[in-house]
């Protein structure tokens, strides 16, 4: 297993689903119109694929979901991303080559840290954090004012 491209039907990658591909070293999803929810515990754990990016309609990733991605340098989410604290497993990152990871504002509140070089994100130290601007059009509608009854 070499390329796989996750259809934009799937909701949820299960725990361990992708567990020593190593060989493994494309993944692609649907971009703008995946519907992915959940990745699971350990499901990309020892994979070989260099980059990921994450799509906005992640809202859980289980702990251990990437551990020993030893290739993985870099990590995206997209834009107006649904990812929340609640939404992060324990050590995600651990012992893999994370070096470079961006992400909205609310996916580096999620994780609890800031834009900057040498932090911690997922278990994982010495990554150089970029926050990405929300561009384009909030897939889930929302507006600053939704709620508003005033």
């Amino acid at each position: 297993l070499k390329f796989v491209t996750i259809g934009n039907n799937v909701t949820s990658i299960g725990n361990a689903a992708f567990r020593n591909c190593f060989n493994f070293i494309d993944i692609q999803f649907y971009a703008g119109s995946s519907k992915l929810q959940i990745i699971g515990e350990f499901a990309f754990e020892g994979a070989g694929f260099s980059s990921i990016t994450i799509p906005s309609t992640v809202q859980n990733i289980g702990r251990y979901a990437f551990v020993g991605c030893m290739l993985m340098t870099t990590v995206i989410f997209e834009s107006w991303s649904q990812l929340t604290f609640n939404g992060i497993g324990t050590t995600v990152f651990l012992s893999s080559g994370l070096t470079s990871f961006s992400a909205p504002q609310s996916v580096l509140t999620a994780f609890g840290i800031t834009a900057g070089y040498g932090k911690t994100v997922g278990g994982k130290t010495g990554v150089t954090v970029t926050q990405i601007a929300d561009t384009g059009t909030n897939p889930r509608g929302l507006g600053s004012f939704d709620g508003d009854t005033g």
